[in-house]
């Protein structure tokens, strides 16, 4: 037979299952995302003067330090900033829109070396889509095989940025 302790036991380690599972359920449903990172020593003093910014600047007493709030803006301003893809132009699509590589802030159209202002979404006869990188000059342009506009967006500008 089972003691009482051992029943005690069971019945806690049960509990503390189902806990532990409706917590992670309640987080689930409200789509949070607990991340961690970690932190040099030498980078202490700024983490501790942007977790002093984030307590200053919380947005409501509710929030205990601001400091998730702060990171997501941080986060926004960061994805903001850096919305082009990687520089670094494959070959295949090199050869797949048969025109020179050039960085993606700068206008994809031959002559021109003017900073690309909006990303064109150009669809083939076939369905092949590409993206383009533009300046306000060459918003009009179309690839020669490429020539149908499905969509186009602002990219990063100063100008942007301050609005």
């Amino acid at each position: 037979m089972t003691s009482d302790e051992d029943l005690i036991n069971l019945s806690e380690g049960r509990e503390r299952e189902r806990d532990n599972r409706d917590l992670l359920n309640k987080l689930l449903n409200k789509r949070l995302i607990i991340k961690s990172f970690s932190v040099k020593r030498e980078d202490l003093l700024i983490l501790g003067q942007f977790m002093e910014i984030a307590r200053r600047e919380r947005k409501t007493f509710e929030e205990k330090n601001g400091f998730s709030s702060a990171v997501v803006r941080a986060i926004r301003e960061y994805v903001d900033h850096h919305p082009l893809p990687n520089p670094q132009v494959t070959l295949d699509r090199s050869f797949a829109v048969n025109m020179a590589a050039k960085p993606s802030g700068v206008c994809c159209v031959e002559a021109c070396r003017r900073k690309a202002e909006y990303q064109l979404c150009l669809k083939d006869f076939n369905g092949e889509k590409q993206l383009f990188h533009v300046c306000s000059r060459h918003f009009k342009w179309r690839h020669p095989r490429f020539r149908f506009l499905l969509s186009y967006k602002l990219i990063y500008t100063k100008e942007k940025k301050q609005r």
